[in-house]
């Protein structure tokens, strides 16, 4: 039997050596049988216990889906359901009918009396009747309304240059009937007194005019919503006058 007499450094390293081979042999076993239990947990987690909540989640959701379609009177409360979802939408398509007497009285002129106003805000169909007692007066009141503009303002914008669009017409398609020598002379028509004449005034309004974000501007600036001014001309204008670019026929009507 051979025996090696190694001297005594080299017999303590190669005792170092192998402790440490042991201890990296023994830490890597370790390592290993924790990863390999990390893994079976995982695996277990995943496959097992997580399959089986999906399963129970599936079926709770297809009982209470069951139960919904079972419930009395369902297709009710969903359609209640659906109305107030749609609630926001339908009042922003409401007209905002607060607007229309400020415009009228925005354009109407002195020495008439309108008896009657029927307004159609979905189509922007006007239709009035209208008393006076001279032909003068009710020409006037023609001219005013035929030649009435209105601007839409933001009073976000603080820039005055910017924060209005161009005049547009109030009134389109406009036409009269009875304002002529014939129906005055008749004297008393329908509900007008004697030496009045009436006549009927239909146009047509911009529907823009009544949206739920425009506020007519003698009701007041607020806070939010966009301000219509109407601009109609100077009292006792002519299509003559108008036609003139040098003169300013028109004057902004309402609060400022």
């Amino acid at each position: 039997m051979i025996q090696l007499n190694l001297l005594p450094d080299v017999k303590a390293q190669f005792i170092k050596a192998r402790r440490t081979y042991r201890l990296i042999l023994i830490v890597s076993i370790i390592v290993s049988l924790v990863s390999l239990t990390g893994l079976v947990i995982y695996y277990i987690s995943v496959d097992v216990v997580q399959r089986h909540t999906l399963n129970n989640n599936i079926a709770l959701i297809q009982s209470e889906t069951s139960k919904i379609k079972n419930s009395k009177d369902i297709d009710q409360v969903i359609t209640i359901q659906k109305l107030l979802e749609s609630l926001p939408t339908l009042y922003s398509s409401i007209p905002r009918a607060s607007n229309l007497i400020p415009y009228i009285v925005d354009t109407a002129s002195p020495g008439i009396t309108i008896n009657t106003i029927n307004m159609n805000y979905q189509t922007g169909l006007l239709s009035m009747t209208v008393q006076t007692d001279n032909l003068t007066d009710g020409n006037i009141y023609y001219n005013q309304l035929n030649y009435a503009t209105y601007t839409i303002v933001d009073p976000a914008i603080k820039d005055t240059s910017n924060n209005s669009t161009a005049p547009a017409p109030v009134f389109t398609n406009l036409k009269t009937t009875g304002l002529d020598d014939t129906s005055f002379a008749a004297g008393s028509s329908g509900s007008c007194s004697t030496g009045y004449i009436c006549f009927t005034v239909s146009a047509t309004m911009p529907t823009a005019l009544f949206a739920r974000n425009i506020i007519a501007n003698n009701l007041g600036v607020q806070k939010g919503y966009k301000t219509a001014v109407i601009n109609v001309p100077n009292q006792n204008v002519t299509h003559s006058t108008c036609d003139q670019p040098s003169i300013d026929c028109f004057v902004s009507k309402g609060k400022q």
